[in-house]
């Protein structure tokens, strides 16, 4: 029965592992923006991954949510 919730859970939440992983790969390059090198490049890099990683999260939460393992669904 846990399993049922905690799939359930995460459905419902919208995050799937993929999702997941690009909002934290997100979450550390917005940050670093305190931490990292202050060069002009290197600033635009950042904001080119940013964008970049916003793509792949839209895209990812546009397919559909990934079954989970040993589910016969």
């Amino acid at each position: 029965m846990s399993d049922e919730l905690t799939r359930g859970t995460k459905h419902r939440q919208g995050f799937t592992a993929t999702t997941r992983r690009i909002r934290d790969a997100l979450h550390r390059v917005v940050l670093m923006r305190e931490t990292g090198p202050k060069s002009a490049a290197w600033q635009r890099a950042r904001v080119q991954t940013i964008w970049r990683l916003h793509a792949l999260l839209e895209a990812s939460q546009q397919s559909p949510p990934e079954q989970p393992l040993g589910s016969d669904e």
